[in-house]
């Protein structure tokens, strides 16, 4: 796990966003609402905080960029795996053409 100290969010997020990948990444913060904030600026499909990098089956799994579009597991991830059809039922005469 590559490991970098900062001082300003702007110029780090930058670094961390300078890639054509975006699978996950880490942020490791005592401060629970920057962490939040620096993993919500993340161009990655999950960030994890103040842990390793541990995708649990429960939980959609993607990746943004060239690390993939779609996901996997979780509820998203099951209704990738579903062919779905809307059926619309209007109460009032919304569809009919009047003569």
């Amino acid at each position: 796990m590559p490991v970098q100290p900062w001082t300003d969010e702007d110029a780090v997020m930058q670094k961390v966003n300078n890639t054509t990948s975006g699978l996950g990444g880490t942020v490791w913060c005592a401060d629970m609402d920057r962490a939040y904030r620096l993993a919500d600026k993340f161009e990655s499909g999950t960030v994890w905080i103040n842990s390793p990098g541990k995708p649990l089956p429960q939980a959609f799994f993607a990746g943004r960029k060239e690390s993939g579009l779609g996901g996997s597991q979780g509820e998203h991830g099951l209704l990738s795996f579903c062919n779905t059809k809307v059926i619309h039922q209007y109460k009032s005469d919304i569809g009919r053409v009047v003569k």
